[in-house]
């Protein structure tokens, strides 16, 4: 559809629903995968 979300949480049942998860720390990409970080699994 063309259509990309931003969403911002803390809550790591809720991110698992991305196909990608970035980490920002101090404004700065800190991470590009945190899923295993997270302990999320990868099948959605």
């Amino acid at each position: 559809y063309g259509i990309s979300v931003l969403m911002v949480t803390h809550d790591p049942n809720l991110a698992s629903k991305a196909d990608r998860m970035l980490l920002l720390r101090d404004g700065v990409t800190a991470a590009s995968d945190i899923r295993s970080a997270w302990g999320v699994g990868g099948n959605l």
